[in-house]
């Protein structure tokens, strides 16, 4: 019996530790000013684009167009995304790597390090698709953060090139299920 409560005790603080840490995701809601659930009007610095993968009248998509946030953990971002689905900010995406400077391991161990420190040991397996190499993912009760290493094809130009990219996405969890129900 005291053998049972003292791993009970031992296991208790973990549990309280690695649950904090994803309150403090939930917390945090977002990446520097981007605040999930933000209107566009709300946010400065931002132009829209082509949204290229969804044909949904309901979501827009932005990019960053300001200067002042140019690294993250000392790895150069390449672009930062918002979403919005019904003018609401519902997934944040911060770019890495491109044809000209590729995302390198040592880019994704510092990031990924970083997010261990600050959200806890990484709760699954972001690996679902050969083209991923790498891949973490952090989820909370409200906001997902995935970190992935992918390689990366371009059909769209001609000729066809490749590269390693890397990327940060958070998501709103409410909102992408309610974006995704209204596509079915």
């Amino acid at each position: 019996m005291k053998t049972k409560l003292s791993i009970l005790f031992l296991l208790f603080p973990l549990t309280v530790v690695f649950s904090q840490n994803l309150i403090d995701l939930d917390n945090k809601n977002g990446f520097k000013q981007f605040k999930l659930r933000s209107t566009p009007e709300q946010i400065e610095n931002i132009e829209k684009i082509e949204n290229q993968y969804s044909k949904n009248p309901l979501i827009k998509e932005y990019k960053y167009v300001g200067n002042d946030i140019k690294a993250i953990f000392n790895v150069d971002i390449k672009d930062i995304k918002l979403n919005f689905f019904k003018d609401k900010l519902f997934a944040i995406t911060i770019e890495f790597g491109d044809e000209e400077k590729e995302f390198t391991d040592e880019d994704f161990k510092l990031i990924s390090y970083a997010l261990e420190e600050t959200y806890g040991k990484d709760i699954k397996n972001a690996k679902t698709d050969e083209n991923i190499l790498k891949g973490s993912v952090w989820i909370g009760k409200k906001v997902t953060l995935e970190l992935v290493k992918l390689f990366y094809v371009e059909k769209r130009v001609e000729p066809t090139y490749h590269y390693i990219k890397g990327y940060i996405g958070i998501h709103d969890i409410q909102l992408m299920k309610e974006m995704h129900q209204s596509n079915f």
